[in-house]
């Protein structure tokens, strides 16, 4: 059953669709995305809901001469460099069920419009 899911994992991770994982902690949802994105070559970012910041996933507003621009922070900043290398990046959102109620509406603009601050 467990090579069934990682081979639909990998399928989806392939095709470019968002896939959610659930599952109770410590079941190996974080090592199994890692695993693979590792032997794809690809760039991961893995970021903990229940760590951050909304501006973490709406950006650090900073005021320019041409008005207000939102700051993206280093994740988001990594993921960059690598497309521009011409990797794969792949962002990886664990632990949401914990995010807290303030860093929901940010985040979800990068899960829904894949969207961060000014950033597409």
């Amino acid at each position: 059953m467990f090579r069934e899911q990682v081979l639909a994992l990998y399928a989806n991770l392939i095709g470019d669709i968002p896939t959610l994982l659930w599952g109770p902690p410590g079941t190996g949802k974080t090592a199994t995305v890692t695993y693979i994105s590792q032997k794809l070559g690809w760039h991961l970012e893995v970021l903990i809901g229940a760590t951050r910041d909304r501006t973490d996933f709406g950006g650090f507003p900073r005021l320019t001469p041409e008005g207000v621009v939102l700051e993206p922070f280093p994740w988001l900043s990594r993921i960059l460099q690598a497309t521009r290398e011409g990797r794969t990046a792949l962002l990886f959102l664990d632990e949401l069920t914990s995010t807290p109620e303030d860093v929901r509406t940010p985040l979800l603009r990068v899960i829904n419009e894949r969207l961060a601050g000014d950033i597409p």
